[in-house]
């Protein structure tokens, strides 16, 4: 018998030294088979279970790596290698309440070797961060930027929590996720990892990143094929199923974690897709965001985020942090509210911004106010087509084989463009009664004016005065500002105060002014904008998680000039 089951113990160690953790596996089990047929001594039973699962731990079999090291521990219940797999199995399994628990039994045994020590240790610190995360949502964002690239941003890893969001049926658009509860903006309401994922360059929009997307869809497509996961079928489409579908496991009581038969046949899980149907959910339902390299991206499967309906006037923001995506309140909102987010930019004339979406039209409270007015007022038309013409003409040039005189009267076609419709305001009576936030509905339909401002080939020369870069930064203040009316939260009016921020501080440099009393005062106002992004993308922060997440440009005017 010992000969025997020594050779099969040899043999399941060799298979496992080669990394061959199947092979290694199955063998290990034979070992056991035999002596359990023998009743062989225990502790080498013990040994058999402990080493199968630790091949189960590499297989990333971890339920079974789990059953083996509970069957070890039932023998030897202080067996230091069998409790240290059974809390990586749990770990594996995010169930880390008890990864805590057994990691601290771990701990408490007299004479632990120093190694041992230090590697549970960081086991244990790994398991309480995780199960703040999933239970508590509490995040760690210190050291994190915004802008993608910036050195020392290295994501954390992120685990999925579900916070005061749950799914109704809405009649207008099938389902739509709500706040259960009064929300701040900043306020975390879930963390939701991707369903599968893949990085690629970013897409700018052309023909090349047309086909190249048609790529990531495929690929994403590949990755979907037999995933289990919350897609209903057609006419079920209005169906809610519980939250707790959607919860980690960790954060539900141990009571209610197993799911009843019933639920398993809940037309929520999917265990097939045609290909069609896949290709139609990647073509509707990916989010792609930015990576930690400015020149990548990440498209994924969300659950969660896939079910925020559109609007163009968004309460929350999406930001990601590795493949993790962050959902955040951008505004205050009111319990029974329905979250909204931006498909695409919400910073066009009405038709662009429908031209945008994929099969259907935006009804939301800021469409329908536009389709109203225009249809009213003619000059606000008007003023949109022109915004559009001018924005479509410079596409299709290159302004920066136009002479300086040229260049500085395309500037002030876009600036002229802007300043008729503030006359427009104080001229026309049917704007006169219009509240603060519906104005500047309609100014962020011409932002793009102030973006072409900032556009290399249409920059202001060497040669522009203080006076015209101070006409900029105030123009480009205020564009933000009516952004942030729109988006809270907008990165595109991050983007466009870096990019007018840089351009101000290189004339400086170009001029010797390293010190200009009014354009550091306007450049402090930038400052200002960035806080208030930052707090929403953020939350609420201390003075020192605010110099860690700010960005670089901006960041010597905290330093030097503010005091929060």
């Amino acid at each position: 018998m010992e000969d025997k089951a020594e050779h099969l113990r040899k043999e399941g160690r060799s298979l496992f030294q080669s990394e061959r953790w199947a092979e290694a596996a199955g063998v290990y089990g034979q070992y056991i088979d035999f002596l359990l047929k023998e009743q062989g001594p225990s502790e080498q039973l013990v040994l058999g279970y402990s080493n199968r699962a630790e091949t189960y731990l590499h297989l990333e079999m971890y339920a079974d790596a789990l059953e083996d090291t509970e069957k070890a521990l039932d023998l030897n219940p202080l067996h230091l290698k069998t409790l240290f797999r059974k809390a990586k199995a749990l770990l594996g399994l995010k169930l880390y309440q008890e990864t805590v628990a057994v990691c601290q039994k771990f701990l408490r045994q007299d004479d632990l070797p120093a190694d041992y020590r230090e590697t549970v240790s960081d086991l244990l610190r790994q398991a309480k961060r995780k199960d703040k995360q999933t239970r508590l949502g509490q995040f760690e964002f210190r050291g994190l930027s915004y802008r993608h690239g910036e050195p020392g941003d290295t994501p954390s890893e992120f685990e999925t929590f579900v916070g005061p969001v749950e799914l109704k049926r809405t009649p207008e658009m099938d389902r739509g996720l709500f706040a259960t509860r009064d929300l701040n903006p900043g306020e975390i309401l879930f963390v939701a990892a991707p369903l599968t994922s893949v990085r690629h360059p970013k897409l700018p929009g052309s023909i090349v990143s047309s086909n190249l997307s048609l790529r990531v869809g495929a690929s994403l497509v590949d990755r979907l094929v037999g995933s289990t996961c919350p897609y209903p079928r057609g006419p079920i489409s209005q169906d809610t199923p519980p939250m707790r579908f959607f919860k980690p496991v960790n954060s539900i009581p141990s009571d209610l974690r197993q799911l009843s038969t019933e639920e398993l046949q809940h037309p929520t899980f999917r265990t097939e897709f045609d290909e069609d149907t896949l290709f139609d959910i990647v073509r509707r339902r990916q989010v792609r965001h930015g990576t930690m390299n400015r020149m990548e991206e990440i498209s994924g499967i969300y659950f969660l985020p896939a079910l925020i309906n559109h609007s163009c006037f968004p309460n929350v923001i999406l930001t990601g942090f590795g493949p993790a995506l962050v959902c955040r309140a951008s505004r205050e909102i009111k319990k029974e509210d329905q979250l909204f987010r931006s498909y695409n930019s919400v910073f066009y004339p009405l038709e662009d911004r429908n031209a945008l979406l994929d099969g259907f039209r935006c009804r939301c409270e800021r469409c329908a106010f536009d389709r109203l007015l225009l249809q009213e007022i003619p000059e606000l038309r008007r003023l949109e087509f022109r915004c559009c013409r001018l924005f479509v003409d410079r596409l299709g040039e290159s302004p920066r084989f136009h002479s300086e005189e040229e260049r500085a009267e395309m500037r002030r076609e876009f600036v002229q463009t802007t300043e008729a419709l503030e006359e427009l305001f104080r001229t026309e009576p049917k704007l006169q009664n219009l509240t603060a936030i519906q104005k500047d509905w309609i100014r962020a339909s011409f932002v793009r004016m102030y973006w072409q401002l900032l556009e290399p080939a249409m920059a202001l020369a060497p040669t522009a005065s203080k006076e015209d870069h101070l006409h900029q930064l105030r123009l480009i203040l205020e564009a933000a500002r009516i952004m942030r009316s729109v988006d809270p939260a907008s990165l595109e009016a991050l983007e466009m105060l870096e990019k007018a921020h840089n351009q101000a501080t290189m004339w400086k440099v170009q001029r010797r002014l390293f010190r200009c009393k009014e354009i550091d005062s306007l450049l402090k106002e930038f400052f200002g904008e960035v806080l208030d992004i930052e707090l929403v993308l953020f939350g609420p922060q201390s003075e020192s998680e605010i110099k860690s997440t700010m960005p670089q440009f901006l960041l010597h005017n905290f330093l030097y000039s503010v005091h929060i």
